[in-house]
């Protein structure tokens, strides 16, 4: 999966699934499925950013006075 920069996170997922049961379906040569491994190893790391990223957009670490930190919801126009 080279064009990973337009591929949406629910494409990936979907693709990930499609990619789990090809490899559990046991009818794949090596080759094919170090091929699919390696596109499934890559998928998942484009998933796990964009959940990452997500994650950021929501959420904020504030400290409080007595030191310990907290995380609270990232509102649109907050710094």
């Amino acid at each position: 999966m080279n064009n990973q920069e337009k591929l949406s996170f629910e494409s990936a997922i979907e693709r990930l699934e499609t990619i789990v049961k090809q490899m559990e379906g046991g009818n794949l040569n090596l080759q094919d499925s170090m091929a699919l491994y390696e596109e499934g190893v890559k998928l998942t790391n484009f998933c796990m950013k964009e959940l990452e990223l997500a994650q950021q957009k929501i959420e904020k670490l504030t400290q409080t006075p007595d030191g310990k930190i907290k995380i609270e919801p990232f509102l649109e126009g907050e710094e």
